[in-house]
């Protein structure tokens, strides 16, 4: 049957099998991401153009609005793009990678810093803006995800690890309470950074045919168990024991290693299928 299956999750909006239908209107799998950016581009902006806390200015006004304000006009220009399927992966995939350095960085800066610092609308837009981005750099970067499974992911955890490292870096004091937890979370987010930056250049080397062996499978598995436990040791231990950065993103990177090791193991199970 050539008729689609289709979940119904509220009044107007439909999740299908190649997208989600809103209003009427059919979002396929390449565009979600990138329509999910330009919603909370907009929702930042808002945020950013509505504060009026005059005892504490932004202290970077024109810098504020210019990152929502690029990334809703990129964003936007990638959904047209995407018209063409094929033009689009083959053109958006670099232009991808540059967005999720300057929504991350952005994110940083209007969260660690100013004026974001608190958890609000301006705060979840703002990585919103980071994880749309980093599922689109999964799915239009088609010649770099044909040969790592599960890229998405991985950037995820990348960028997970970063947060983890500035937020505890504070923490990290002879004296400090929170010093053998820090410690170790410092450690097990150093070593992710380093092992998978190498890891997505070995496999980007290799091909999809020598890619996602049982060594990543085991690898990115033993990651899951150590951020799991990273997760547990910070959020419940401290110093991550109230909503932030360091917590949010000791989770998420927990979830995107999990998401890793699954999607290393589906592609090793489809190569052994395929043999």
């Amino acid at each position: 049957s050539d008729k689609k299956s289709k979940v119904t999750v509220m009044k107007g909006v439909a999740i299908e099998e190649d997208g989600m239908r809103v209003a009427g209107v059919h979002i396929n799998q390449l565009r979600m991401p990138l329509v999910g950016m330009f919603v909370s581009a907009t929702i930042l902006l808002v945020a950013v153009l509505s504060w009026k806390q005059k005892a504490n200015p932004i202290r970077w006004r024109e810098y504020a609005i210019s990152v929502p304000a690029v990334t809703m006009a990129f964003s936007f220009l990638f959904i047209l793009m995407t018209c063409s399927e094929s033009f689009y992966k083959k053109n958006g995939k670099y232009a991808n990678i540059v967005l999720f350095l300057w929504n991350f960085v952005g994110a940083c800066l209007l969260t660690f810093i100013d004026p974001f610092t608190k958890t609000g609308n301006g705060y979840f837009a703002s990585w919103m803006m980071v994880v749309c981005s980093a599922a689109a750099l999964g799915l239009s970067a088609n010649t770099f995800v044909s040969s790592v499974q599960g890229v998405g992911a991985l950037v995820g955890l990348l960028a997970a690890s970063v947060v983890v490292i500035i937020a505890i870096s504070p923490y990290l004091g002879r004296n400090d309470l929170y010093r053998n937890e820090s410690i170790y979370t410092i450690t097990i987010a150093s070593v992710t950074l380093a092992v998978l930056l190498a890891h997505l250049v070995k496999e980007k080397k290799m091909g999809q045919e020598k890619s996602g062996g049982i060594v990543a499978v085991v690898m990115l598995a033993f990651f899951a168990v150590l951020w799991l436990v990273l997760a547990g040791l910070t959020t419940f231990r401290g110093p991550f024991l109230t909503t932030g950065n360091g917590y949010f993103a000791s989770w998420a990177g927990a979830a995107m290693a999990c998401f890793a090791a699954m999607a290393a193991w589906k592609m090793k199970k489809q190569q052994q299928g395929g043999n």
